[in-house]
């Protein structure tokens, strides 16, 4: 759907309400969200003192004790105003929003404060400033992952009532990317000390954000009780990618959290865990500066004497476009050539910033040189993750500016896990780390699509999401066609196995049964019949039928029957009753050999030799005996089962569906999945991304590379590599932090 699409359906829901509905629809919204919010900014205001004393008497500072409480008397004298004007705002903000369709003060690029040009301030490199947008920031991103079902009904079903696109989360009116905004401009006139307003921030996020729920309920029950019906919610992505991003391309879904019994629209928990790029960037805000050179990061920047003005971020970017175009330009296609030329893209870039210093007198922000590191860094991990081949981590890898590009330019990616840059990021990983490399580097295949993904981003100057979304989108359409294949190659593959196995359990059962009925000397007739037709016979006979038909035991009736016909007989009346048996044994014998087509003239040539068998054992003379191998197949079968028997415990361990990677004859790494394991032979099946037999291995030779350490199990292959590498990159500075707090003086 178009843009001119989504719009003409969005126009035809507005004009399906009449002028009054949407009057007291607008009205509702505007007094339960004020009614609302003044009850909810009371309640915060009524836990401020617990929320600050309780950080005060931990404090063993008696001036930061006097510090905490002289802010609370000092907020106290102004709670009125913050309250009223915080509310007025929000209804304003409304007002505006179902008259334009757009909320200025919503916009993302306004969480941080805009540069004093005339006096050229250094307001975003103050760490107070800092502080106080990253606790901004904090309650913008978990109030979004708290509410992210709401929102979307909200943004969709107002897209619907205005007429208008699907707003985003941060044009939303009462959504927090609004609310915390406003609520930043209402503490304007509390001079707080910078230690205190995170306190303020987080209470306001525990009394405010996090009861929205039911205010969300309510907004969305009254538009569809109206018969307001909700627009696609891709509308916005995919018209502004039509619109914005044609120099640029279903990628996967975020997974949605369940709801809350006690809260409809809250996810089961708004912390931001170590997967967020927010609790990166704080961590690194944290780091004193010794553990900052011990890690490798950039140093704060100090004031100096001559001021420098502070790089917009527009700035850095171009800093950034710049060395992308450098880069572009070096074909690398070796491991080891990407980790030094990601290194001299380092270099390079610290050599920009400090020409930009010296030359222009600007200097980079303190969060941004956070973001740069923070990325940077989780890079570096990406070129050292021993989960994806090689090759593929080279590709990868020059995502790296483009991304850097898009933390600075929308700071959201942070913190948005389903953000269209992390998404495509993390597709094109999972698809990356199953990628076996058989040579084929087409640009039909999952390498060259990969690449294609790549090129197209690095190849645009555009941060726009949008250009990730059409990315993506592509990329996941080529896979999802790619993986349809390959589980109906797979499907068939398994299906093949299984007939094969239950070939294999057929005949084992049929072999035990003529091993009972063998003897270590019997006439050459009756074992060629047994052992060269009967087998086939009873064979078909489980495979058709099943071992518990009545054609499996008929035919093995036959066969004990047959055994029994040639058997030595003293008393002249058993011969007699042999011979009378002996035509209806012959009969059933031909229908046995017509069930499995065997040759006309074998079949004559048995039969003959059995009625010279049978001749010679009515007038009482042994027939011709001769020793038989059938002991070479008891003992196979007994040799299979002691395999079967001898099973280790990792391979029992190793499910269907999980990867492995291990070294082949070739000395290559090889990688595949773990397709099929039969249930009765000593079998394992492994296929790789499209479905393809890879190979077949006994548990035995499995074992043996394991217990060679030349094959693993990856683990986690099924963790996004954004999550995965920023968990490693979390835990170390978290340790980090740890291993030097107590080298840092008081």
């Amino acid at each position: 759907m178009n843009r001119q699409q989504s719009g003409s359906n969005a126009s035809r829901s507005r004009a399906s309400l009449n002028q009054s509905t949407r009057h007291r629809l607008i009205l509702t919204a505007r007094k339960q969200t004020g009614e609302y919010l003044n009850r909810l900014v009371a309640g915060l205001f009524e836990h401020l003192d617990d929320a600050f004393f309780e950080p005060a008497d931990v404090l063993s500072s008696d001036l930061m004790q006097s510090r905490f409480i002289y802010s609370i008397r000092e907020l106290k004298q102004v709670r009125e105003s913050v309250a009223n004007t915080f509310v007025r705002q929000v209804q304003k903000n409304l007002d505006a929003f179902f008259a334009t369709e757009s909320v200025a003060i919503g916009k993302r690029a306004d969480i941080f404060h805009q540069l004093d040009k005339k006096s050229g301030s250094l307001a975003l490199m103050n760490h107070t400033e800092l502080e106080e947008d990253l606790a901004v920031w904090t309650v913008i991103a978990k109030g979004e992952q708290r509410y992210q079902n709401a929102l979307q009904q909200l943004n969709v079903l107002w897209a619907s009532f205005t007429g208008g696109e699907v707003t985003t989360n941060s044009e939303n009116p009462v959504g927090p990317c609004v609310l915390a905004n406003q609520f930043r401009v209402a503490l304007a006139i509390w001079p707080g000390d910078h230690i205190v307003k995170p306190v303020v921030y987080d209470v306001f996020y525990e009394y405010v954000i996090a009861q929205l729920g039911e205010l969300y309920q309510g907004l969305i029950d009254d538009m569809r009780g109206a018969g307001v019906q909700p627009v696609d919610r891709l509308t916005r992505i995919k018209s502004r990618s039509s619109n914005n991003a044609r120099d640029g391309h279903d990628f996967p879904k975020p997974v949605t959290p369940m709801p809350n019994p006690a809260d409809p629209f809250a996810a089961p928990s708004a912390d931001l865990p170590e997967t967020s790029l927010l609790g990166l960037v704080t961590l690194v805000r944290d780091l004193f500066e010794s553990q900052k050179k011990s890690l490798g990061l950039s140093a704060t920047a100090r004031a100096s004497a001559e001021q420098l003005a502070p790089m917009l971020p527009e700035s850095l970017v171009d800093v950034l476009a710049n060395l992308q175009q450098q880069f572009a330009d070096e074909s690398v296609f070796d491991l080891q050539a990407a980790i030094n030329s990601n290194g001299e893209f380092k270099r390079a870039l610290q050599r920009q910033l400090g020409k930009l210093e010296q030359q222009q007198h600007q200097q980079v922000q303190v969060l941004d040189q956070h973001i740069l590191d923070v990325v940077m860094m989780l890079f570096d991990f990406v070129l050292e993750d021993p989960v994806m081949p090689a090759p593929m981590k080279v590709v990868i890898a020059r995502l790296q500016i483009p991304i850097l590009q898009v933390a600075i330019h929308d700071r959201v990616f942070l913190s948005d896990r389903s953000h269209p840059a992390r998404s495509l990021l993390n597709n094109l990983s999972r698809a990356a780390v199953r990628w076996v490399d058989d040579g084929d580097y087409t640009a039909s295949s999952l390498y060259g699509m990969i690449e294609q993904s790549v090129n197209r981003i690095v190849a645009c100057r555009t941060q726009d999401a949008a250009l990730y979304a059409d990315v993506g989108e592509d990329f996941s359409e080529y896979l999802h066609r790619e993986e349809q294949a390959a589980k109906i190659a797979e499907e068939r593959l398994n299906q093949l196995a299984h007939g094969q196995e239950q070939l294999t359990a057929a005949r084992e059962k049929v072999s035990r049964e003529l091993d009972r009925l063998m003897n270590d000397q019997m006439p050459v007739a009756v074992y060629r019949i047994l052992n060269d037709v009967w087998r086939d016979v009873l064979t078909l006979a489980v495979l058709r039928e099943g071992k518990d038909s009545l054609s499996w035991s008929k035919m093995l009736d036959v066969a004990e029957r047959l055994v029994d016909s040639v058997r030595l007989r003293s008393d002249e009346w058993e011969r007699q009753k042999i011979n009378r048996e002996i035509p209806l044994l012959l009969a059933d014998l031909r229908e046995g050999f017509f069930s499995i087509s065997y040759d006309a003239n074998k079949t004559a040539s048995m039969f003959k030799q059995l009625q010279l068998c049978h001749i010679s054992v009515l007038r009482g003379v042994p027939p011709q005996m001769q020793p038989v191998s059938w002991k070479h197949d008891q003992q196979s079968s007994a040799a299979r089962e002691q395999s079967s028997d001898s099973k280790i415990q990792t391979t029992e361990t190793l499910k269907t569906g999980q990867w492995l990677s291990w070294v082949g004859q070739d000395g290559k790494e090889k990688r595949a999945k773990l397709s099929w394991r039969s249930e009765i032979a000593d079998l394992l099946l492994f296929v790789d991304c499209r479905g393809r037999k890879v190979v077949e291995m006994t548990s035995i030779d499995l074992h043996k590379l394991f217990r060679d350490a030349q094959a693993r199990v990856i683990q986690e292959i099924d963790e996004p590599i954004m999550d995965r590498v920023m968990r490693i990159v979390y835990d170390m500075l978290r340790q980090t932090a740890s291993e030097h707090s107590s080298d840092i003086p008081a």
